[in-house]
């Protein structure tokens, strides 16, 4: 139990995917992997947009004691409303953080421990984007002069809440909503925890971290560099017999990046 006595969250949003990769069964997979290591965690789910997940999904996630909630908001059309709803969702479950603490995460994200260790950190915990990735990114965001942060796992505390208090109509379907995030958590004189929690190509020993993001099951997904992991082949498994998904990382893809790190 964390030293606050709050009990830990995890919330995720989530809506049907029309092409690859398939959202639904990487929500799946997350939640699996969070019940494995962490059987009294409380898991709420967000559903934000027109595009509805199947029944079938709603009734597996169900089935891990999943808290969803629905309030389809917004229109999308495409894939773009992902940067923003990784935001919205951290607003929207705002407030559970009298009663809990919350971690949010993307759903192309597995739990690889027990998440206690992460929940007891008093800083804000996010993951500082490189500098050639961002060097990488400029076609998209433009040049921007402070640091930017992956948005895929945030560990919200009572003085990063009012940093997602944005104008989410106006930002939504663009990554605009990721740069005024990262500039408002320069601005906010938060202290940036970067844990061993792994990301792609983990900077730490798996054996050692919490969570690993994938990103993809598909070409520049990185879900097999897992292996040598103990849970990889439980998971591997899983995805491939249960969720009928075949898994096809491109292992050169990320060749060149890990040689820049």
């Amino acid at each position: 139990m964390s030293r606050n006595n709050k009990t830990n969250a995890v919330v995720f949003s989530l809506e049907r995917s029309y092409c690859e990769p398939d959202y639904e069964k990487m929500a799946i997979l997350l939640v699996k992997s969070l019940r494995d290591n962490n059987q009294n965690l409380n898991i709420y789910c967000g559903i934000f947009t027109n595009r509805m997940p199947s029944e079938e999904t709603l009734q597996r996630l169900k089935a891990f004691d999943v808290n969803i909630y629905i309030d389809q908001k917004f229109y999308s059309e495409d894939d773009d409303i992902n940067y923003f709803l990784r935001n919205y969702t951290i607003k929207y479950f705002s407030f559970l953080y009298e009663t809990h603490n919350i971690l949010y995460l993307d759903i192309d994200v597995v739990c690889l421990r027990n998440l206690e260790y992460v929940f007891n950190c008093k800083e804000f915990l996010v993951e500082k984007v490189p500098e050639y990735i961002v060097e990488k990114e400029k076609p998209y965001i433009g040049e921007i002069n402070h640091p930017l942060y992956y948005n895929w796992v945030h560990l919200i505390t009572k003085d990063s809440l009012s940093i997602y208090d944005i104008n989410y109509d106006n930002l939504k379907y663009l990554k605009s909503s990721d740069i005024e995030i990262s500039k408002r958590i320069n601005n906010a004189n938060i202290k940036v925890q970067d844990q061993n929690i792994g990301a792609y190509y983990p900077k730490h020993k798996l054996n050692n971290s919490y969570l690993f993001h994938y990103d993809s099951f598909i070409d520049s997904g990185t879900f097999n560099k897992l292996k040598g992991h103990p849970q990889y082949l439980k998971y591997k498994i899983y995805v491939e017999k249960i969720l009928k998904v075949k898994i096809e990382n491109d292992e050169q893809y990320w060749k060149n990046d890990e040689q820049s790190i």
